[in-house]
């Protein structure tokens, strides 16, 4: 029997896409490494994901920097990637009632115009940051009027939700970065918190006010509950949709042809952008943790147990997609794509994601030609739980 394949992820070298991981792979559906083994097959991480055996254990990312307490820890200890059980299931089914598909295809025509809007506002041919042009405002204007936050005080809210955002961002959390997210944590839960206090008196059709209304047997959320969730989606709908479509435009810049495609055939939107998703997932491993002892493929696991699932390597696993390793928008959408994750702890968003994407593809698509990478990107770090570009100088063709 061969030897279990072992990555080392802390290698300056290491890259998820690499061909280490793919060698592994193939010898393994999974791998061992210096924080515990890596699930890489497409079929062993979807049931990782989905088996009731395993919990999500947010407060698992509090341990690894070593955080203990403060207004980090307060709120990700309360966030749905951490609460598990009735609180959980309590939690979800209340913000489900009122982020539905509907209200997210409402949304649509603004996300549209701004799109537009922002495209606009770049001239072909010249070189700039794209993610400061588009990729960032698109996600951030969008999600503020989701939760009808004021357009007065988008800047403001823009610069918090950045500052969360570091949390997540890096390999580290040192002194001063730590200091930058709690402040913006704790001045965003006070606008929050009066934004409810106004909803309450004149309540709208935004989210925050149908959150508010949303009530079941278990009761209605409360201001705490509702400002961690609010927190929550208005960090992880601005991040995680900015570095998909950093993502997204420098695979772009690598496959001119799969843009041309698109321009030429835009029928073909929906299609890419779940390729998008697949080939170049923002999200690298999702951790799950055994809740008793339990045992799975070949593996036993002790209470509390970690195993990481590796959503880049199972997007790619060839026993699930033809041509895994090409990016293709021709490609028929497949619900094994995972990087939204699966189970109880799906992601919630990922409608309101998918249409960003539509929309903001759209727009660049219909106005210019292929984007081409004019200088150095600047990558997070390999291991950062949303990884993408915070800078990627492009140029469109006219």
């Amino acid at each position: 029997m061969s030897a279990t394949p072992f990555l080392d992820i802390f290698d300056p070298a290491f890259r998820f896409e690499g061909p280490d991981v793919s060698r592994a792979q193939e010898q393994s559906w999974y791998a061992d490494s210096p924080i515990g083994p890596i699930a890489l097959r497409n079929r062993e991480v979807s049931e990782l994901l989905r088996d009731p055996r395993f919990r999500l254990g947010g407060e698992g990312y509090m341990e690894l920097h070593s955080i203990e307490g403060g207004p980090l820890y307060e709120w990700w200890m309360h966030t749905l990637m951490s609460l598990e059980g009735t609180t959980h299931a309590r939690q979800r089914g209340l913000l489900a009632k009122a982020f539905t598909p509907r209200l997210v295809e409402n949304l649509r025509p603004f996300t549209r115009a701004t799109a537009h809007r922002l495209a606009a506002e770049i001239d072909s041919d010249t070189s700039h940051d794209f993610i400061a042009r588009f990729a960032d405002p698109l996600p951030a204007l969008v999600m503020c009027e989701l939760v009808g936050v004021p357009a007065e005080d988008y800047d403001q809210f823009h610069d918090w939700s950045g500052d969360i955002g570091l949390a997540f961002a890096t390999g580290g959390l040192d002194g001063d970065v730590l200091a930058t997210v709690e402040r913006a944590i704790k001045e965003m839960v006070t606008y929050i918190d009066d934004l409810i206090d106004r909803r309450r008196r004149d309540p709208g059709d935004d989210l925050i006010s149908l959150m508010i209304d949303s009530s079941s047997e278990g009761g209605r959320l409360s201001t705490t509950e509702l400002h961690d969730l609010a927190l929550l989606l208005v960090w992880a709908g601005q991040d995680t949709t900015s570095r998909q479509f950093g993502r997204a435009l420098a695979a772009f810049g690598d496959h001119s042809d799969q843009w041309s495609l698109l321009r030429s055939q835009p029928d073909l939107l929906s299609r890419a952008v779940n390729e998008i998703l697949r080939f170049t997932p923002q999200a690298r491993m999702i951790q799950r943790y055994a809740m008793r002892e339990v045992s799975y493929g070949g593996l036993d696991f002790g209470p509390d147990s970690v195993i990481f699932c590796c959503i880049t390597a199972a997007n790619r696993d060839p026993r699930a997609f033809d041509h895994a390793l090409t990016m293709d928008i021709q490609r028929k959408p497949s619900s094994r794509q995972l990087v939204f994750g699966g189970g109880i702890h799906h992601c919630l968003g990922h409608a309101l994601a998918q249409m960003e994407l539509e929309e903001g593809l759209a727009a660049l698509s219909q106005r210019f030609g292929p984007p081409t990478v004019t200088g150095p990107i600047v990558w997070r770090p390999d291991l950062a739980m949303i990884h993408g570009p915070d800078a990627l100088p492009l140029a469109f063709a006219g």
